[in-house]
């Protein structure tokens, strides 16, 4: 009797020690996250940060091209270790020993990118304007992409399960456009393999990219479109688990996810920003991103758009060091669909703007206001840029201004280009005060500067109400 009562009260504990002991691998093995994998791209010139997953205080060794480190795994059984930089050369190995070992083959060294944003940034291939020698000689190119699948989750992930793709004639038309036209463009530019970790969220707010530390800093607080589940999703599922990475610049193309809200874009859009550079470690890392384009069709009526203030919004992170905005204003300037087609041209600016960037070469600033100054019923817009620069796109005259007066009513206004001045007047404004350029959906404008389509601007700061171009939102709906 008395035997039968101790098995009787030792019986819950052994149950709990078969479960726990169960859960418990045979073997507690080295585990990387898929970004280490064969054919990967490694950031060139830059230190190199392996890291993992492993048991608790678990030893590990590491080569890499000839260098060998050592790691510890931590109480939590994280660890990694760091790398001297490797300079362009020859694939190398990378082989990790502990209790397994694990063996990744034919790394190249190079320049890698993170791209992310939404929809516009992962569009496929096939569903863009590209062109036939986009997708020739693929045999020869030099450029991986890694693949980073949508999820949810409510802490940041170790590894989001991705993919190295190969390219082939076959796989080549699924991938996101820009990421591989830009990278294309780019490793014919440089004569170097190209990385690509594309991450983004097709109808994602920006809100949900922000790290915790940047919604604690704004207060961000959740709202009916953005709920606490969404704030910061794709950062923990998209770029967190980059963060150990080495880049050699950040891609970024958001914004119509926010379109109806607009007011704070452009303080979020510069403090996420700031702290991601803070979490890469990377501080003055390059950061391009892409205004958004026309949508819909152009309009004869003057209206206030969300589309003109969203990339007003957008614009102001051009104030950050090493952060650089292209301008698509002239492309898609009769595209009702929220995924316009040309994607080529937006993904070679932004190539161009690297390749520049990586070769040392000055960047002109984008152009600003220098001066305003009102003659009569005329005002003149002069900009900070070289004498002689401005021209317009397709050798007409000069389209796309408007001007308002004390009533704070815009009317389209005739346009002389001189220098780097801009003289505007029309019949309707005796004393103007303000002027707009491209300051719609889809604006008629033709405006140029060094070859490159002037930025939309507006010399106001008058609050706006804005409308939707309603041929564009008939349009985009039977588009759907």
């Amino acid at each position: 009797m008395q035997l039968n009562r101790t098995a009787f009260l030792i019986l819950p504990f052994c149950l709990l020690l078969a479960t726990v002991l169960c859960q418990i691998p045979a073997e507690a093995k080295v585990v990387l996250p898929s970004i280490f994998s064969d054919g990967m791209v490694i950031q060139r010139e830059q230190s190199i940060v392996v890291w993992g997953k492993a048991a608790p205080a678990e030893q590990i060794q590491l080569t890499l091209a000839g260098q060998t480190r050592r790691a510890s795994a931590d109480a939590k059984g994280s660890w990694s270790t760091t790398f001297s930089a490797l300079k362009p050369g020859p694939d190398v190995d990378l082989i990790v020993r502990s209790s397994n070992e694990i063996h990744i083959k034919n790394i190249k060294i190079g320049d890698v990118y993170l791209c992310s944003g939404q929809s516009n940034m992962a569009l496929p291939l096939n569903q863009t304007d590209f062109r036939k020698e986009d997708i020739a000689d693929l045999d020869k190119l030099n450029v991986r992409i890694y693949v980073t699948p949508v999820a949810t989750s409510s802490s940041e992930l170790f590894d989001p399960h991705g993919t190295w793709m190969t390219i082939t004639d076959k796989s080549v038309r699924t991938f996101p456009a820009i990421p591989y036209l830009f990278a294309r463009q780019l490793s014919l530019l440089e004569k170097l393999p190209v990385g690509i970790v594309s991450a983004s969220c097709c109808g994602s707010y920006l809100e949900s990219f922000l790290p915790p530390e940047t919604v604690k800093r704004l207060h961000l607080q959740p709202t009916p479109l953005i709920p606490n589940t969404v704030i910061g999703n794709n950062f923990r599922v998209l770029l967190a688990p980059f963060c150990k990475a080495r880049f050699a610049g950040m891609l970024w193309y958001q914004g119509e996810g926010n379109l109806l809200n607009t007011a704070q874009y452009g303080t979020h859009f510069s403090a996420f920003i700031t702290d991601l550079r803070k979490r890469l470690e990377a501080p003055n890392l390059p950061f391009y991103f892409v205004q958004l384009p026309s949508f819909g069709w152009k309009q004869e009526d003057v209206i206030d758009s969300y589309w003109a203030d969203m990339r007003e919004e957008q614009s102001t992170a051009v104030a950050l060091p090493n952060a650089y905005m292209v301008v698509s204003i002239d492309t898609d300037t009769d595209a009702p669909s929220l995924h316009p087609k040309e994607k080529r041209e937006i993904a070679l600016r932004l190539a161009n703007l690297a390749f520049q960037k990586n070769k040392g070469a000055k960047i002109d600033r984008l152009p600003s206001i220098a001066k305003l100054q009102t003659e009569g019923d005329a005002i003149t817009v002069s900009l900070n840029i070289p004498q002689g620069q401005l021209q317009t796109l397709d050798k007409m005259p000069p389209r796309g201004f408007q001007i308002a007066g004390e009533n704070k009513r815009f009317y389209w206004a005739e346009a002389t280009l001189s220098g780097n001045s801009i003289k505007l007047s029309c019949d309707e404004v005796a004393a103007p005060l303000a002027v707009r350029y491209a300051y719609a959906d889809c604006p008629d404008c033709n405006v140029s500067y060094n070859g490159m389509p002037l930025p939309p601007f507006r010399t106001d700061t008058w609050p706006t109400n804005p409308k939707l171009n309603p041929a564009a939102r008939t349009r985009a709906v039977a588009a759907q």
